[in-house]
């Protein structure tokens, strides 16, 4: 920890062990392994041992890198700053002084920080707002198409939005947070980032990569376009975890479970023939907050997630609860917020705007 000065924001340094291979860019949000080795052994690693963010660490945010650091593949010691520090932060969404927050995201572009999901470990508080898109010369967020309207040609690595790349150049980042072909919705593209191969027009970029697109076809989803490894200034919030931010794309009669507590974007722009119904796990520490929050169209079905849990009635005065079996999303705008209440092993629904079923 430095001793706080006029200019100086308050930081927590800590020495800890990263166990991947990779190389680390600074600013970039990491997670305990808080479940390595024999789970009987007395292994304070636990505690030590830091890996990339995941759908099974999400609960165990460590803090974010305080430098770069070259790829080794036997691992590294490295130096984190840890919550309630003032650092930077690598963002691929645009920043406001004071306004709003960021999340660590586990997919698209792993590690860094995107749309704001729950408040806690793991999401931050801007103090530092990004440079305008128009000024071609600073690293960071350029542009964003989060509602399922963008569309992408797998086999040209064709990328089109009205707009999305006014202020791109070749060289620019585009991270995939997730699409599928949008009549059938049955062919996924992995989450991930490419770069700009040709900037054909302010609506049109040919990409270097497919993101592991399987179908010669086009699909609709997510994406950032983001300008180098910007890192602003941010404050990261302390407190109970956050669970980062996940990314998910429905798929027709799909089964993937939803991000066990944290905050899941549900991609939009699909059509599903049948309801994605994946069932959202139990939590395993009373107060664990769970955030859905839907982002463009869904139609025909729905994504309608699993949950054992309670919701509110007012159907009667006698009856102020009732069974929740599931939540039904189809539309931008829609959410809802639940928290693990271990009573009766169930999520109870806090508020929401989508239907309860």
């Amino acid at each position: 920890m430095n001793f706080n000065t006029r200019g100086m924001g308050l930081k927590f340094k800590r020495k800890v062990f990263y166990t991947g291979a990779d190389a680390l860019k600074r600013g970039e949000g990491l997670c305990y392994n808080a479940d390595s080795g024999t789970a009987t052994e007395n292994d304070e690693a636990r505690n030590t041992d830091v890996e990339r963010p995941s759908t099974s660490n999400n609960l165990n945010f460590a803090g974010v890198t305080a430098e770069a650091y070259a790829a080794n593949a036997q691992g590294q010691e490295i130096t984190i700053y840890e919550p309630g520090s003032v650092c930077d932060i690598r963002a691929d969404v645009a920043m406001t002084v004071n306004s709003g927050r960021l999340t660590c995201m586990v997919n698209g572009d792993q590690s860094a920080f995107g749309r704001g999901g729950l408040p806690g470990r793991g999401s931050a508080i801007p103090l530092q707002t990004t440079p305008t898109a128009s000024t071609t010369s600073s690293n960071g967020p350029i542009s964003s198409s989060l509602d399922g309207t963008a569309s992408f040609v797998v086999s040209t690595k064709t990328l089109t939005k009205t707009g999305l790349f006014t202020n791109a150049a070749v060289g620019d980042k585009v991270i995939c947070l997730g699409a599928a072909v949008a009549a059938t919705s049955l062919t996924p593209v992995t989450a991930g980032v490419a770069t700009i191969a040709t900037r054909t027009s302010a609506d049109v970029a040919v990409l270097d990569d497919d993101f592991d697109g399987t179908a010669a076809t086009t699909v609709v989803g997510a994406f950032l376009v983001v300008r180098g490894d910007g890192t602003f200034l941010a404050y990261l919030e302390d407190g109970p975890e956050s669970g980062l931010a996940q990314w998910h794309t429905p798929l027709t009669s799909g089964t993937t479970a939803p991000m066990n507590g944290g905050t899941t974007f549900i991609n939009g722009g699909l059509t599903l023939a049948a309801d994605d119904a994946g069932t959202l796990a139990a939590a395993t520490q009373i107060g664990v907050r769970k955030f859905f929050e839907c982002m463009g169209t869904l139609t025909t079905s729905d994504y309608q997630p699993t949950v054992v849990g309670k919701k509110s009635s007012n159907a009667s005065a006698s009856a102020v609860e009732e069974a929740l079996g599931s939540l039904e999303f189809d539309a931008a705008g829609e959410c809802a917020l639940l928290e693990w209440t271990g009573t009766g092993s169930a999520w109870k629904c806090i508020t929401t705007t989508a239907v309860q079923a």
